[in-house]
């Protein structure tokens, strides 16, 4: 979804494809069956608007999913700045 619009009708991310995380955190089983999850439940909600399921499960992407991919991207960076510092 780009400016609002889908860019692809019917057509859903998930797991690897949508986010990919450093293994060490043990997150990424997690975010996939999250998103698989919402995925059905914006399918169920929207089943004939192909629109809908794709702006409602892109608002969840940025309100929740996002949120752990950018904690996790920020403790890598840490991570690395304090290995270069040793």
């Amino acid at each position: 979804v780009v400016e609002g619009r889908p860019t692809v009708l019917g057509l859903h991310a998930f797991g690897d494809a949508l986010a990919v995380t450093n293994p060490n955190r043990g997150r990424g089983v997690a975010m996939a069956l999250a998103a698989v999850g919402t995925l059905v439940d914006r399918v169920r909600e929207h089943p004939d608007d192909l629109h809908a399921q794709a702006c409602s499960y892109d608002a969840w992407i940025e309100d929740v999913l996002a949120v752990w991919f950018r904690e996790a991207a920020t403790w890598d960076d840490c991570t690395l700045e304090l290995l270069i510092e040793v």
